[in-house]
């Protein structure tokens, strides 16, 4: 049941149409936040703790990973940031 949104630009979609789609989003987010995943069986699913410092530590991998693109393409696109890896 619903839409599938296969462009995530949504070009059909007014702005307003845009704000309540990702209201409704947020509100899907907020419910599936106040569910119990004990009670659900999946307390035993993913890593368990530290979240924010594993988040942080896969974006840092990510960034120095795309330092070289960055660089490789840097003057072919006049929108790539100038980087200074340490």
């Amino acid at each position: 049941e619903g839409r599938v949104l296969e462009d995530d630009r949504l070009p059909t979609f007014t702005p307003e149409e845009r704000k309540e789609l990702y209201d409704h989003m947020n509100e899907i987010m907020a419910e599936l936040h106040k569910l119990d995943f004990v009670k659900l069986g999946l307390e035993n699913h993913g890593k368990k703790g530290n979240y924010a410092k594993r988040q942080l530590n896969t974006w840092g991998r990510q960034f120095h990973l795309g330092i070289p693109v960055i660089e490789k393409y840097k003057d072919k696109h006049y929108y790539a940031p100038k980087i200074i890896a340490n």
